[in-house]
């Protein structure tokens, strides 16, 4: 016997009927005729074609670049709605979500960060807030989650950090906590606000960034790995508001030692406000699961009212790639966000289009005599650069060629060069960071300033003034023409920040560096001159590089130069 169906979304056939008696037919309102019973089964509704502009995707899932108009709370009025797409549009910011107009001057953010913390920005020099922080400001203050992907010296780290001190100040900041004689037995840290960063130099430029604002109102410190606990210890038991923290250590002082018998010194029971900045690159390095379990600690999310209480979480979620491993993770980490994007297209890299952008190619052997001749003609006395070398080594041996020696015949091509990397201790690395900023920012009479690092500075190296970035090595300490593409944008990023202009140049080896044709979208999308070369090399398909036994066992357990050439180009 065949069941009858009720209908179902889209004229599809739901659960069966239960067998019982049938129901009587109803009798339309118009015109008094009898319309069909309940128990007849329907004609499918005609379905309509999806438009291809608009791809199937979970309800869920966060979006990867589909038009989308913005949501407005209630109560913004058609002004306003006009204002803020005209805003939006100018400064190519795209928005998803239930989200509020931006704030485009101080005096309409002072609604929300108070009087003290804009007349901070004032003396910093800014004279206006920069798009991410016009947008970020309104969802922040009403504690919404937000997943923001930023182009590279955006000023993201005062679109997360002055929110945050806001609300700290309406609460009251804790008050210190002296230690007294023998024994530590202070209880642990118990901040409002956590900020988690993947390296050292990040943290520790946050930091900088906190005081400028806190002026005593506000109590942060940072907390990262290289150096000893015990000064941390104590700092943090003393009472802190807003901590910066990589997850790591931060990890580390929230379990304590149970075999030595040390007891944790971090609680995060209070937090309410947390923000992942560089949220790929922790990801990249492998913090997931730290990130995610002290996460778990944290209070769950909730809704704004809860939030702007303190009772429940509000999650940041700041990027500069948005790949598919980093969507996810952002889906797993907020709670229905709003999400901002400033610059091209969202989904795609994007590189800062305030940089002037400059591709050379150069074989291996023939890059360091084009170092000083860049450094020579491009680098005007009084300016400082960052020159990117892939490897510790490479930094090393650039320091003591540009270094002025005296046997050598050749005059100095600077001043002042130091390199940084992993291998340098924490004290020289802060010593060196020290000085290449005071050189920034002080400009010595008639001086150049140059300094060579890995990547470790390719993030969190915050100094506005730096005027020229040398990419020594393209893709020598990258995996794949991608993760190339994602370190590019963020070695350029060292220069033109804050709304600056800045100048970049790259070393590009035809025969050697792989992802010519990333490079060329990244140049494209920025209206950067493409050289023809590098354009022929985009243009050639993608062919696996012959390996021998041992450079395929090397390539299985992800070592070197191996793993680097799976992907390589056919020649000509």
């Amino acid at each position: 016997m065949r069941q009858k169906y009720k209908k179902g979304k889209q004229g599809k056939p739901g659960k069966p009927e239960k067998p019982g008696p049938p129901k009587a037919s109803k009798v339309r309102k118009s015109g008094g005729k009898e319309g069909p019973s309940k128990t007849e089964r329907p004609r499918p509704a005609k379905r309509l074609k999806r438009a291809k502009s608009a791809p199937k995707r979970k309800a869920t899932e966060l979006d990867e670049g589909d038009e989308e108009a913005a949501r407005y709370p209630p109560g913004v009025g058609r002004e306003d709605v006009e204002r803020a797409e005209e805003y939006r549009k100018k400064h190519r910011v795209a928005v998803k979500g239930l989200c509020p107009p931006p704030l485009d001057s101080f005096t309409s953010a002072e609604t929300c960060l108070g009087k003290d913390l804009i007349e901070a920005m004032y003396d910093q020099g800014y004279d206006a807030p920069t798009p991410i922080q016009a947008q970020a400001w309104p969802v922040a203050a009403q504690g919404q989650d937000l997943v923001a992907i930023a182009e590279t010296g955006s000023g993201k780290t005062c679109a997360y950090l002055l929110p945050a001190m806001a609300r700290i100040a309406k609460w009251g900041p804790k008050k210190t906590i002296h230690q007294g004689a023998g024994k530590d037995d202070r209880p642990p840290a118990q901040p409002y606000a956590l900020v988690m960063a993947p390296t050292r130099e990040l943290v520790q430029q946050i930091c900088v960034e906190a005081l400028k604002f806190a002026e005593g109102s506000v109590r942060a410190m940072g907390i990262y790995g290289g150096v000893p606990k015990g000064p941390q210890v104590s700092e943090l038991k003393s009472g802190i508001d807003l901590l910066v923290a990589t997850p790591g250590r931060l990890r580390d002082f929230m379990t304590g030692d149970p075999k030595k018998g040390a007891a944790p010194v971090v609680i995060v029971e209070a937090v309410s406000y947390v923000v992942l900045d560089e949220a790929d690159r922790m990801l990249d390095m492998g913090f997931e699961p730290e990130i995610r379990w002290i996460v778990g600690q944290c209070p769950a999310g909730g809704d704004c009212q809860d939030v702007v209480k303190g009772s429940a979480r509000q999650t940041l979620f700041f990027t500069a790639t948005w790949p598919k491993d980093v969507r996810k993770s952002a889906l797993f980490f907020t709670r229905s966000a709003v999400q901002i994007q400033v610059g091209q297209g969202v989904g795609r890299l994007a590189t800062n289009t305030k940089i002037k952008q400059t591709v050379s190619l150069v074989r291996e052997e023939d890059k360091l005599v084009e170092l000083k001749r860049v450094l020579a003609s491009q680098l005007k006395p009084g300016e400082t650069a960052v020159v990117f070398g892939g490897r510790k080594g490479t930094c090393d041996a650039l320091q003591q060629e540009l270094t002025w020696d005296p046997l050598k015949p050749d005059p100095p091509v600077c001043a002042w060069c130091r390199a940084l990397h992993g291998d340098k201790d924490q004290a020289e690395r802060d010593k060196t960071l020290s000085a290449f900023r005071a050189m920034t920012e002080m400009p010595r009479k008639g001086q150049k300033g140059v300094l060579v690092a890995t990547d470790v500075a390719s993030r969190g190296l915050d100094i506005p003034g730096v005027a020229l970035v040398v990419i020594f090595d393209y893709a020598e300490s990258s995996h794949s023409p991608q993760e190339a593409a994602e370190a590019y944008i963020h070695r350029i990023g060292r220069t033109g920040r804050a709304g600056k202009e800045g100048r970049a140049i790259t070393f590009f080896d035809p025969e050697k560096d792989a992802g010519a044709s990333q490079l060329v979208g990244l140049l494209q999308s920025a209206d950067q001159e493409v050289p023809a070369e590098l354009q022929q090399l985009a243009s050639k398909p993608m062919v696996k590089a012959k390996l021998s036994k041992k450079e395929k066992k090397a390539a299985k357990k992800g070592k070197g130069a191996a793993l680097r050439q799976v992907v390589a180009r056919g020649k000509a």
